[in-house]
């Protein structure tokens, strides 16, 4: 399944795709950047942070949750945090 996170425009900000093995996820930097520049000073330093994890989002499955949740529970689980955090659509295909 491809999940993804949008921006109040639909553009993809945030594309990860989780087979039943595997997760991997890509930051658009044009979303991003345009997404960042919009952000007040101080907030800019947490979502860069927070965009920078999501990218190590298979070393997060691989290294530490393993067998204990899918590949799809945890993109589920990571982008709807960032989703409600950073006032993203959150959405699958």
């Amino acid at each position: 399944m491809i999940h993804f996170l949008r921006n109040h425009r639909g553009h993809t900000l945030v594309d990860c795709e989780a087979t039943p093995d595997d997760i991997s996820c890509v930051v658009d930097i044009e979303t991003f950047s345009d997404y960042l520049l919009g952000l007040d000073p101080e907030e800019q330093t947490p979502f860069i942070r927070d965009m920078s994890d999501v990218q190590e989002i298979r070393g997060l499955y691989h290294e530490v949750i393993g067998a204990k949740r899918t590949p799809d529970e945890v993109a589920t689980g990571y982008l709807t945090k960032l989703a409600d955090r950073w006032n993203l659509s959150y959405v699958t295909d």
